[in-house]
């Protein structure tokens, strides 16, 4: 075996995750051929520690020293071996030397050194006379287009010695695109010193790049005919390669070099990649025969010799063919050789897949442009596609990176190495910046200057330098530069070296990168000597040294967010969720701070509010992104809320010096803003945010010391309610509970559980025999008397039943069975009496009890029916009461309510229909007409109704029922008496006899008699039971002597209190009484349905209305004067007494509960014990009692304490929450405007000197503007005068900002997980606090984009690549952090439910979508098992890609409103789709809008590397890899083998808000985890399963009950109306609390009802809980219906109603066919159905002719039919958010006025000392000649000496005349004060003694407090500073700066470089001079302002910044 096959088995065995056996592998290939770089570098790779790497390539380097990638890689393992961080300041610059170890790159990979024609990117020129070109492109700006090699032949001869096999990844090559798709595929990372392998994309890959197995170039051994000595051109032309140009090929297609090599056609030996000439064995181009032009591909025009211009001189505009000039033979499909036109746009010739090939260009074409043609040495297809792949890769760059990598090189210096002087190196000399860019597809590529600056080579500066000790000539400034002198200058400084030349004609166009160099030079310590020891710098000593030191953070997860806001002192501009507003303030503490943003989580939301709270707070910030999308978003933002106008851009397109010049002007120019103070009442918000705070913490907060809430007890008190609904509850008191605890409540309800079971075990003990009784123990003597008084009580009561016998047999009834009833018996007899007419009726059948409701129904639908003719038969014809109706009555239905309804011809025809059966016109309005066909509908159903029952109630009534005029009243009264009667008698209440009875005629006088025969029964009854009663001690009183009300309080009859539910049995009949009792109330009763079950009923009377009936008590023991044993019931008595005399032995049992009632009378629950004596219900119920009676007084308590609560109303509670909602949202709008005014306030407006000097020079210059970098060097301060916040990439950070130039209070970076450390610590130099955002969860830092600037794919590491990113070196030195959790990107779970199972533990926030059975936005899975995967070879599935690319069209013809990227898991992969998209495009352009219109969100083709970062509405996925055409499918699938591999599939799945679509030819099936435990392919197969199966945790019906008792009660209401109810609806972190599903689409839910419980209280501020939640969630669909619970539970019927209406109106706005949303949504969401109606997922099969529609069971395709946003381009924000509250349409309103108005006030910001010191600042220099510099004033006064001499003035006098002076001109000096008195007192000069007196005035004034001296010169007390005064007034004598005092010359140095933003300390005196009016400068003025300055630079108030002088931080103390 040779050591080729065991170095790609090594490979294959790492990547399937057995790292060993790889490393014994290669240990056998480097031993097999020692001489094999990359098996070295691969065993090195694979070491457990970083010494033994060091030892492995310390042994190769013995082998060969000359090896330049393993020293490299020797040094960084080495480096990375040093001690650890902690060790000491050695180590931190050890660690900062790591560092910029991985920015220099003077290797010979580096293009700028050693530059190659790239196989498939850039492109080589072919012109005579670079300068030329160069003034074409540069000096005059044309647009410059390329055209094709004269004669194929040019690409054979063109010198491509050195081409780079290793072509880079983006091109198309087989990087990463398989274990074995070569060892070349990607380089490996190194180990750290743990034996930690860095993933691959941070540092992963081949050990050589470019080199297959062999040490041969990528792409020569493509298959084994190749290895075996034949060239192969290149693989890659595209998914046909190989095949020729068609079946029409031409002469020469497929012809082969003169060595053998396939041009291109011949299939079995090769795939051609257009323009790749035959390789020899050592690299060099192959001689070429014939067939050549057969790589330019199918429908290629070939040239013939003569067509293309010959060098530029062609007349402008002219096409490289001559008009007229035929084609070559063999261009594909050109028959002839004509050369086609059809509709070609701009008079383009349409050339399949080679536009370059074009006859003319379309500009050319129209005269609109004159464009100059570039030749090239390439044919057309070849050019073609390196100027496509050139295009993209530079738009990707730009985006990626955020500055422009592609150039235009002129001039090459050729160069040798003394080393190896037969090598020859090219270096490019000048690099001008150029865009690539093409109307459509079809036209042709054109490149022009950026106006950005012309590039310097500095890498081969800094290598000639170091090397070579050599320096070339100073490079230009684009105003000065000439290419010509330059490049002979260049060619003279080398002229002396031996081999060293410059081709002054050379161009060529490529990648090249400055950006790296810049970053190294930005982490010398000599770049930042003049500003600080980096090392010493905060942030960067805490990342590379001992960590931070921050506290742990101030705002706890779980803190209640609205506690620690004020908005009066925030200045958020768009809407912020509460962990979004933790994280803001936590930042605004000052805090170094790392935000982690999952997808879709508001990152740029909260950096927006971010930038405008710094914006507040008169901070400066540097937002960073490398991303260009990522700066963009914000950017918008801050554009459309008005604040844009603060931003300066500094990446990708906005680097050009005269645009930013010009932004700046603009800037410089704004009018004020206007802003309305009083625009929104924040007061009034917080007061609206305070209420409903208060009552959500009312409802939630524990009641005392109870543990139990507001909410708990309405619940708990509903949930008793309907417990115990059907019996009667008595009130039960207890005061005591008051004063309990959870834990005494639950010690007791224990104890009042035990009785509960004892009464169940034994009955209720009113019912038990020994009931109310205290038998002694019996003696033997005591049970024979206690036995023979039993059985003579028992004899007396037979006698009494025998008596009462007669005249129940006369009844025919069976015998009375009390006292009571023989009463009963007569009104028996007049019930019977009183029964109603019933003539004619049959009585008898037992239809009456079970048809009693249909016969009702019968009778009722007769009385409707009636009435409804008699309403309509004047309207309508009689047959129309037969009429079909259904039709019309439909359309009338759905169309009725529309205002369409016109155009429904189903409406209109519905019209003529109803129209025709009315015997007039039809009625006028549609609701009059749609009333006239609901009642014929109505009256057909009414007459099916009576017709079904008409047989039955002739039978019943016989001629009552027949005849015109029946009588409804009489029917109705006999049913109801008849269903009372015989229901009787089926519930055995009454014996069937009395049916009999009724028949024939009643003895009304016998009836009488039989009752006055029973009272000699009844006296000897009395006395025997008295007598029994006495022997057992019988307490009658308590037995039988209670009455409704009994002496603890208890009240029967009475329903629960408020929340109970009202019991069923109600005014039903009792079990057990009479049944003889009046039947007429409980007939009806029982028709209503209210009737309780027997044996679970209330103990109440069966009179009217529930009353007892007369003379009866309620209780049915004997009349209301008698209480006893003998007026028990007959059956009771004979039963008690019975059971006495045979169960003596139960008397224990009575016994037993007594003991169980004293311990509760002990505790103070003698109520309980009444209760549980004779509450039939106390053996199920008395729990429930005792709970109930708990928790209404909780209940009372709260209500007593909370005013909420005891003056909550609903209604007006809602009121609250509109209005809240609605300041909330307009305190953005008032932030917004407040913000604008505060920038405009603080702009720099009036200096002339200095930085603001600089820049307005530049504004007033038409050109030579300065570079950029230049500006920022000399008016860096100026610039963020008018432009606060930077937004930068770290490369341009590097290029623009020079060190000290500038510096930041903030620094801001967004996706940082991909930032390197060493890219990102020139920007933390430039700021005092970072937050650095991102997602560590997702993609690390990747090499990916590097690939395309250097000149092999290797990937290198960062010392710091244990880090991977800036954002895990933040987290692992202890930096704070916070995470935002709420998601809002994806409008489906479906579309995020894997990541946050798989990644976030579902710990995101994810709203649920309301309907599950949408078709067209989720998740959807294709399986495609007819395409392959081209293992080994072009590494790509191309049928995968020709599928996913007709997707791509599909989506632009059928839903071109939506955004659309595609996504690949390779590199190749997303190529191949792009080649097979530029395809369909040229083949059909109609669609060209789509792909070219988007401003913001363009359509895109990329990988797994670069798509973090990017959203769109539909994202397709193409996993590429799988299975291949012989059926194996390798475990192999790139990035995802490789640590990390999750990371990058965590960020794929996560782009899409809508929809997203997997392409793939396996399944989940396929993936065999035995074979690999990768994390990436685990999850990998996670994902595809759940696309298949949807088989997730996927938030839904969670399948927990409700979460309250208050829930269920709700949910039992609903349940009870027949509807499907789920609750707790959602899992991820939000749920809702109940769902109404649509019952006429079960997989929709019709209405969400969110209750004010605990997920209601949970949420952490007002904001949260009343507004986002609810719009956030209106914004995906769903309809919300808030209950209060409160409202519910004291007006339940009411909110019941409530419920139900909205029920009804949600029914009525969804119609069963639509789909619900909120009205003018943006984004109106819904999931996708899957299997069951559960999953989201939808997975389809393709077979291999299938496309890419997602075809349906029934059908249809899923295309955009209106359940998607609207078609007119309107997306939602970037970050998902469905509603952006408060954003206006227009940004603040800014005045008109001139700019030298002074400013008006603004709004103060900003709180705490940094922010007052910012603020001072930028107060300082605000409008400083308009505000703060005032005329000197004179003190004017006339002194009265009266008579006496001026030095003979009293000292308390003199002082006074000091005083008055000094307060006008203080602080003056002792002589001007002098001069001023002497002149006010008249006196001409001042001797001795008036300069005596005027000196003890000036003291005396200082003892009287009235001025102070300070130095020199007087004060007023009180002033704290001097005002800076102009003198230009005074006279010339008084104009002498040693007349100003010196804090005054300070004062005015402040001014000036304040109002300057920095200036030279040269330059102050000067401004001084004209600030203070004197007419120049002097000595003196300069040695006073130089003593100023000196001062002021001590105390910290100046700082020096580069060569100017600026303010500091340090605010200079009052002088009190």
């Amino acid at each position: 075996m040779t050591h080729h096959p065991l170095l790609k088995e090594a490979i294959e065995t790492f990547q399937a995750g057995d790292r060993a056996r790889a490393r014994a592998l290669l240990a056998e290939a480097v031993a097999a051929d020692p001489h094999h770089e990359p098996g070295w570098l691969w065993y090195a790779y694979l070491q457990e520690s970083a010494a033994r790497a060091i030892a492995v390539l310390q042994q190769a380097l013995q082998l060969h020293p000359e090896w330049d990638e393993a020293q490299r890689r020797l040094r960084i393992y080495q480096a990375r071996a040093e001690p650890q961080p902690g060790q000491g300041e050695r180590s931190l610059a050890g660690r900062l030397a790591q560092a910029r170890t991985e920015l220099l790159d003077l290797s010979l990979r580096n293009p700028l050194l050693n530059y190659r024609l790239l196989r498939a990117r850039g492109v080589a020129l072919d012109e005579p006379d670079a300068e030329r070109v160069f003034d074409a492109l540069v000096v005059q700006g044309r647009a410059l287009a390329f055209a094709p090699a004269e004669d194929d032949a040019l690409a054979v001869q063109a010198p491509l010695e050195g081409l780079e096999e290793g072509e880079d990844a983006l091109a198309g090559d087989a990087a990463d695109q398989g274990p074995v798709a070569q060892a070349q595929a990607s380089l490996p990372g190194e180990q750290g010193p743990d034996g930690d392998i860095a993933a691959a994309g941070a540092g992963g890959g081949p050990p050589v790049a470019g080199l297959d197995l062999d040490g041969e170039p990528v792409g020569v051994a493509a298959d084994e005919g190749a290895r075996s000595g034949m060239p192969v051109a290149a693989a890659g032309a595209g998914p046909d390669a190989g095949r020729g140009a068609g079946p029409d090929v031409g002469p020469g297609a497929g012809t082969e070099g003169t060595d053998g090599g396939a041009a291109g056609a011949a299939p079995g030996i090769a795939e051609a990649r257009a323009g790749a000439a035959p390789l020899d064995r050592s690299g060099k181009v192959g001689d070429a025969a014939t067939g050549v032009a057969a790589l330019a591909g199918p429908g290629t025009v070939a040239y013939a010799a003569g067509t293309v211009p010959a060098s530029m001189d062609a007349a402008a505009g002219a096409g490289p063919m001559a008009a007229g000039a035929p084609a070559a033979q063999g261009a594909g499909d050109v028959p002839n050789g004509d050369v086609p036109t059809g509709d070609a746009p701009n008079g383009d010739v349409p050339h399949g897949d080679a536009p370059h090939g074009a006859v003319a260009s379309d500009a050319a074409a129209n005269g609109r442009e004159r464009a100059r043609t570039l030749r090239t040495i390439h044919p057309p297809a070849d050019l073609d596609k390196r100027l496509r792949n050139t295009y993209y890769i530079a738009r990707t760059y730009m985006e990626e990176q955020g500055v422009n990598a592609l150039f235009l090189a002129f001039g090459m210096l050729q160069w040798v190495d003394p080393a190896e002087p037969a090598t020859a190196y090219r270096a490019p000399l000048v690099l001008v910046p150029v865009e690539l860019s093409r109307t459509d597809v079809r036209s042709r590529f054109r490149i022009r200057y950026t106006e950005d600056e012309l590039g310097d080579n500095l890498s081969l500066r800094a290598k000639l330098r170091e090397t070579f000790r050599l320096e070339l000539p100073p490079f230009p400034e684009l105003d000065d530069f000439r290419l010509g002198p330059f490049l002979a200058q260049a060619a003279h400084a080398v002229s002396m070296l031996k081999g060293w030349s410059v081709d002054r004609d050379a161009i060529a166009l490529g990648f090249f990168s400055f950006g790296t160099f810049l970053m190294y030079n930005d982490l010398l310590e000599e770049t930042w000597e003049d500003v600080q020891e980096i090392t010493a710098h905060p942030i960067v000593n805490a990342l590379l040294g001992q960590g931070f030191r921050d506290a742990a953070p101030g705002v706890p997860d779980d803190a209640f967010i609205d506690d620690l806001v004020d908005p009066q002192q925030t200045h958020y501009v768009l809407d912020a969720d509460s962990t979004q507003i933790g994280a803001l303030l936590e930042a605004g503490k000052g805090r170094n701070l790392v935000i982690q943003g999952p997808p879709g989580t508001g990152k740029s939301q909260t950096i927006t509010n971010l930038i405008a709270e710094a914006i507040g707070e008169g901070k400066r910030v540097l937002f960073v992104a490398e991303k260009m999308a990522a700066l963009e978003v914000v950017k918008r933002r801050l554009d459309t809320i008005g604040l844009g106008d603060a931003c300066l851009e500094l990446h990708s397109q906005k680097t050009n010096k005269r645009a930013v010049v010009t932004e700046l002007q603009r800037t410089f120019n704004l009018g004020e803003p206007h802003v309305r103070e009083h625009a929104v009442n924040l007061d009034l918000l917080v007061q609206q945010r305070d209420r409903l705070n208060a009552y959500s913490r009312a409802v939630n907060t524990p009641i005392g010391q109870s543990a139990v809430t507001v909410y708990a007890c309405y619940g708990h008190l509903l949930r008793l309610g309907r417990a115990m609904a059907s019996v009667d509850v008595p009130d039960l008191a207890c005061p005591v509970m008051r004063r309990w605890d959870y834990a005494a409540f639950a010690h007791h309800r224990v104890q009042v559980g035990e009785l509960q079971s004892l009464v169940a075990s034994i009955g209720v003990p009113r019912e038990h025999p020994f009931w109310a009784c205290d038998p002694p123990s019996l003696t033997p003597a005591g049970r024979r008397a206690f036995e023979q008084k039993t059985a003579g009580a028992l004899a007396a009561l037979a006698d009494l039943v025998r008596a009462a016998g007669g005249l129940t047999d006369h009844l025919g009834l069976p015998p009375a069975e009390s006292r009571h009833e023989t009463l009963r018996l007569e009104r028996l007899a007049q019930r019977l009496a009183a029964a109603p007419d019933l003539t004619g009726v049959d009585v008898t059948p037992l239809i009456w009890a079970s048809s009693a409701d249909t016969l009702l129904e019968c009778i009722r639908a007769a009385q409707r029916l009636e009435a409804l003719h008699a309403q309509h038969d004047a309207t309508l014809r009689p047959e129309a009461w037969e009429h079909e109706i259904a039709g019309v009555r439909r359309a009338y239905v759905e169309y009725g309510g529309s205002f369409w309804r016109g155009f429904s011809g189903e409406f209109r025809e519905a019209r003529k229909a109803l129209a025709a059966l009315c015997v007039d016109k039809l009625p006028r309005g549609v609701e009059r007409q749609r009333a006239l066909v609901l009642a014929i509908d109505e009256a057909q159903r009414l007459a099916q109704q009576i017709a079904r029952s008409d047989a039955l109630l002739r039978r019943l009534f016989g001629g009552a029922w027949i005849g015109p005029h029946r009588d409804w009243a009489r029917l109705e009264t006999v049913t109801l008496w008849l269903a009372a009667l015989h229901r009787d008698v089926a519930l055995a209440d009454m014996p069937p006899g009395i049916v009999t009875y009724l028949a024939r005629a009643l003895d009304r006088g016998f009836l009488r008699q039989a009752g006055a025969r029973l009272a000699r029964a009844l006296a000897t009854h009395q006395a025997a039971g008295e007598a029994v009663r006495d022997e057992v001690r019988l307490d009658e009183g308590l037995r039988f002597g209670e009455g409704l009300q009994g002496s603890d309080g208890l009240r029967f009859g009475e329903g629960a209190r408020s929340g109970a539910a009202p019991p069923n049995g109600e005014g039903a009949r009792a079990a057990g009484t009479l049944p003889y009792d009046d039947a007429a109330a409980s007939g009806h009763a029982a028709l209503a349905g209210d009737a309780a079950p027997v044996g679970d009923a209330s103990p109440v009377g069966g009179g009217p209305a529930g009353l007892p009936p007369e003379g009866v008590r309620p209780d049915g023991t004997g009349p209301a004067e008698q209480v006893g044993l003998i007026w028990l019931p007959y059956g009771a008595q004979q039963a008690l007494l019975e059971a006495w005399a045979a169960s003596p032995d139960r008397i224990q049992e009575i016994v037993t509960y007594n003991d169980r009632a004293r311990q509760l009378r002990e505790a103070e629950l003698g109520g309980v014990v009444d209760v549980a004596a004779r509450w039939p219900a106390a053996g199920r119920h008395l729990v429930h009692l005792f709970e109930r009676t708990w928790y209404e007084d909780l209940l009372d308590v709260a209500i007593a304490r909370s005013p909420e609560l005891a003056t909550f109303e609903g209604d007006a509670h809602t009121r609250c929450v509109q209005l809240f909602r609605e300041l909330d949202r307009r305190q953005f709008d008032y932030n917004r405007a407040r913000l604008a005014a505060l920038h405009w306030r603080h702009l720099p407006r009036s200096a002339s000197d200095g930085q603001m000097g600089i820049l307005k020079r530049e504004f007033e210059k038409k050109r030579r503007h300065y570079p950029i970098r230049k500006l920022m060097q000399t008016a860096g301060n100026a610039v963020q005068g008018l432009k606060p916040v930077f937004m930068m990439s770290p490369l341009s950070v590097a290029m623009y900002l020079p060190p000290g130039s500038v510096t930041f209070d903030l620094v801001v970076f967004d996706e940082a997980s991909q930032v390197k450390p060493a890219d990102a610590f020139g920007a933390l130099l430039r700021g005092r606090q970072a937050v650095v955002t991102g997602d560590q969860k997702q993609l690390p830092p990747t090499s990916f984009f590097e690939q395309i600037v250097v000149a092999s794919e290797e990937e290198d590491e960062s010392p710091t690549a244990d880090m991977e990113s800036i954002l895990g070196l933040f987290a692992a030195q202890g930096a704070p952090q916070k995470m935002l959790r709420w998601h809002y990107r994806s409008r489906h779970e479906s579309l995020i439910a894997v990541s946050n199972y798989q990644f976030y533990e579902n710990g995101l926030v994810v709203f649920p979508s309301p309907d599950r059975a949408r078709e067209d936005i989720g998740l959807f899975f294709h399986h495609l098992p007819g395409t392959h995967y081209d293992r080994g070879k072009s590494a790509t599935n191309r049928g995968e890609a020709r599928i996913v690319a007709q997707a791509v069209m599909a989506h632009a013809r059928e839903r071109p409103h939506l955004t659309l990227g595609v996504a690949a898991f390779s590199v190749g992969q997303s190529n191949e789709i792009q080649d097979q998209l530029e395809r369909l495009r040229r083949q059909d352009p109609s669609y060209e809008a789509f792909f070219n219109s988007h401003p913001h969100e363009p359509f895109f083709v990329k990988n797994l590397e670069n798509v973090q970062g990017d959203e769109r509405d539909v994202i397709f996925i193409s996993v590429g890899y799988g299975r291949t055409a012989e059926g194996n499918v390798a475990m192999a699938f790139g990035p995802l083998n490789n640590e990390g591999g999750e990371r990058r599939l965590n960020v794929l799945i996560t782009r899409a808000r809508y929809r997203c679509e997997v392409f793939s030819n396996i399944t989940s099936d396929d993936i065999d985890l035995r074979r690999t435990q990768a994390p990436g392919v685990v999850a990998l197969k996670r994902f595809l399963k759940y696309a298949q199966t949807a088989d997730l945790d996927l938030p839904t019906a969670s399948g927990r009950g409700p979460e309250s008792p208050f829930e269920a009660d709700v949910m039992a209401v609903l349940r009870e109306r027949g509807y499907l109810v789920e609750p707790q609806v959602g899992s991820a972190g939000f749920t809702i609390d109940l769902a109404v599903v649509d019952g006429r689409r079960p997989g929709r839910y019709l209405l969400g009802i969110e209750c004010d419980g605990a997920t209601y209280h949970r949420a952490r501020s007002a904001r949260d809980r009343d507004r986002l939640r609810q719009e956030v969630l209106e914004g995906l669909g769903w309809r919300i219906h808030r209950i209060w619970s409160t409202d519910w539970f004291n007006h339940r019927e009411r909110e019941i109603d409530r419920l139900m209406g909205a029920i009804e109106q949600a029914l009525l706005a969804t119609p069963a066919g639509s789909l619900p949303g909120p009205a003018g949504s943006t984004a109106n969401p819904g999931p996708g159905a899957g299997q069951g109606g559960v999953p989201a997922a939808r997975a389809t099969t393709h077979t291999p002719a299938a496309d890419a529609r997602t075809e349906h069971a029934d059908g249809r395709t899923a295309h955009a039919d209106g359940r998607v946003p609207p078609a007119d381009g309107r997306m939602p924000p970037a970050d998902g958010r469905t509603a952006q509250a408060g954003l206006p349409t227009a940004p603040t309103p800014r005045a008109a006025a001139p700019r030298s108005q002074p400013a008006s006030p603004a709004p103060r910001a900003g709180t705490g000392p940094r922010a007052a010191t910012l603020i001072r600042r930028a107060e300082t220099r605000t409008n400083a000649a308009a505000t703060q510099i005032q005329p000197y004033r004179q003190a004017e006064l006339t002194l009265r000496l009266g008579g006496r001499a001026f030095h003979e003035v009293r000292p308390s006098q003199m002082a006074s005349w000091v005083a008055r002076v000094v307060e006008v001109e203080g602080p003056v000096s002792p002589d001007l004060l002098v001069y001023r008195l002497c002149r006010a007192a008249g006196v001409g000069r001042a001797g001795s003694r008036i300069q005596r007196a005027i000196s003890q005035g000036i003291a005396h004034a200082e003892r009287a407090a009235k001025v102070v001296r300070r130095g020199r010169f007087i004060w007023p007390r009180a002033m704290a500073r001097p005002p800076v005064r102009d003198r230009s007034a005074l006279p010339v004598a008084q104009r002498k700066i040693e007349l100003v005092a010196p804090e005054e010359i300070a004062e005015a140095v402040v001014i000036v470089v304040g109002d300057a933003m920095g200036m030279a300390e040269a330059e102050i005196p000067r401004a001084v001079a004209r600030l203070l009016g004197f007419g120049r400068s002097s000595d003196a003025l300069e040695t006073a302002v130089a003593r100023a300055v000196a001062g002021l630079r001590e105390s910290g108030a100046l700082a020096e910044q580069g060569d100017s002088l600026v303010l500091g931080d340090v605010e200079r103390p009052d002088f009190r």
